[in-house]
């Protein structure tokens, strides 16, 4: 299943142990027999997340109809991210004298008329703003809650706590966050060029902050973080917090 779900076997039967502690009614026969298992469910809403397939082509693979799988997601979505929560550290966790590098990511989404500020300028599409923190060996370590798309990277990243964190190791960002006391390259000078030291603490700036970027890469081949969101906008934010979920829990494999 790891094609299709991002994770190893051997996560997914340690996750099914899991789900059946936490909600130890899924295992007991009575009532109507279920269209599919509830480990079928888990498995459905995970390839969901993994690959954001239509809701129509997964209820053709498993012979059900959408609704069934509409009310699969809707009922597994939130019950993985709160058996998943104890993996995802909070930012108090976090080693406030480690070197961190961070950077902000667009998480695209439809349109919606009845939503406002989702249309980023820098990104020219519309979706919630994540800021992403990772250590120099390009470890994730945390992600933040999603903010509109329009709110720029150096106001997004004010609302985390993360520059109250590491106020005395300021983490490692790139131009869009300078202003912040963080180590940002610096900016041409109008008129003028950089110092040849300037040049070269770019340059080792630069190669740092790579390791932030394959975190992000890597948080995306969760293809719902990727491509447009299809689901009503008010389950973004849990389904984003399932996904955060998912990604520390693989880590441990």
């Amino acid at each position: 299943m790891y094609s299709t779900t991002g994770l190893p076997a051997v996560a997914m039967d340690a996750l099914y142990e899991r789900v059946a502690d936490r909600f130890p009614t899924c295992d007991r026969p009575g009532g109507r027999p279920p269209v599919l298992l509830w480990r079928q469910e888990v498995q459905i809403s995970i390839m969901y997340i993994r690959r954001n397939r239509t809701q129509a082509e997964l209820a053709e693979d498993f012979s059900v109809s959408q609704a069934t799988i509409s009310r699969v997601m809707a009922r597994w979505t939130p019950r993985l991210g709160e058996v998943l929560a104890e993996f995802v550290p909070a930012v108090e966790g976090l080693d406030a004298s480690e070197q961190v590098i961070v950077d902000g990511t667009l998480s695209p989404c439809w349109d919606w008329n009845s939503e406002q500020g989702l249309f980023s300028g820098k990104h020219r599409r519309t979706g919630v703003n994540l800021q992403v923190v990772a250590d120099l060996t390009g470890r994730l370590l945390q992600v933040s809650k999603p903010a509109p798309g329009s709110i720029h990277d150096a106001k997004a990243i004010k609302a985390t706590g993360l520059l109250e964190h590491f106020k005395n190791t300021p983490p490692l960002a790139d131009k869009g966050y300078v202003g912040l006391g963080l180590l940002t390259p610096d900016r041409k000078p109008a008129g003028a060029e950089l110092t040849t030291i300037q040049k070269n603490a770019n340059r080792v700036i630069g190669s740092l902050r790579v390791a932030v970027e394959r975190v992000i890469a890597h948080l995306k081949t969760w293809r719902i973080l990727h491509t447009p969101y299809r689901r009503p906008f008010h389950t973004f934010a849990q389904t984003i917090t399932t996904v955060i979920a998912l990604q520390f829990y693989k880590q441990t494999f």
